[in-house]
């Protein structure tokens, strides 16, 4: 009797053991998927201009009207891949009139100077191309004043900031704060596009530059880059094609 006594206790303590073991293990496996997070961390990546993180950009359906405009931005005029992360409260005045001007919504009314945008269509669903989209983004410090920008629709803009939410927590990019200083993790590189690319996307992921001084309409019918503006404090001046 003892000894069927002892031989249960021992198997309900191997079992336990068993037991035990699956969460090391499933926490181990977990724990793979930050390593490279933690390396970067250690090697000071993302706290500096000079050292940012290198991202890819995932785009999704409409979103590739806003993207392919940054992308033309980037590929044909040379504004910076490099950005700063910012908080919300810069995030608002880079889109003031002391700033790129889109709260002045340019394409809606149009300003003058401005060319009217392409008529709603198919594509967009019947929503009119009056959503201004600018590049830097707004969310960034390089954006504001000298930011470039498009008509687009809201469909697009939302498509947009759902894919630069999931670039942020992918990467673990925080929003740097003025008021504060600190920069660590603010700062990333665009070297890529995926997903649902434009014409200036494909391009600049292989940076072919022919791209700049042709007719390139997207799917939505028309070259987003021929309706590119950047705001002077006074006027709308084109920048485009």
């Amino acid at each position: 009797m003892k000894l069927a006594q002892t031989l249960t206790v021992l198997l309900v303590a191997a079992s336990s053991q068993l037991a035990l073991a699956a969460p090391v293990n499933n926490t181990e496996s977990t724990g793979l998927e930050t390593r490279g997070l933690e390396a970067r961390k250690a090697n000071g990546v993302g706290n500096s201009k000079g050292n940012p993180q290198k991202v890819q950009i995932s785009v999704n359906d409409k979103g590739a009207l806003t993207f392919d405009a940054d992308c033309w931005a980037m590929l044909c005029k040379g504004q910076t891949r490099v950005l700063q992360r910012v908080v919300t409260s810069v995030k608002n005045k880079n889109r003031q009139e002391k700033g790129s001007g889109a709260n002045k919504n340019p394409f809606k009314p149009l300003k003058q100077g401005v060319k009217q945008p392409p008529a709603a269509n198919q594509w967009s669903n019947n929503q009119q191309y009056t959503s201004p989209e600018e590049f830097p983004f707004a969310s960034s410090l390089q954006g504001g004043r000298g930011a470039y920008l498009f008509p687009a629709i809201g469909t697009s803009q939302s498509s947009q900031g759902a894919s630069m939410t999931n670039l942020y927590r992918d990467y673990s990019i925080d929003a740097y704060d003025p008021s504060c200083g600190n920069e660590d993790d603010t700062w990333y590189e665009i070297t890529g596009f995926t997903g649902d690319l434009g014409p200036h996307c494909k391009a600049f992921n292989s940076n072919d530059k022919s791209v700049c001084s042709k007719s390139s309409p997207g799917d939505w019918g028309f070259d987003i880059a021929d309706y590119a503006y950047e705001y002077d404090g006074t006027n709308f001046n084109y920048v485009g094609k």
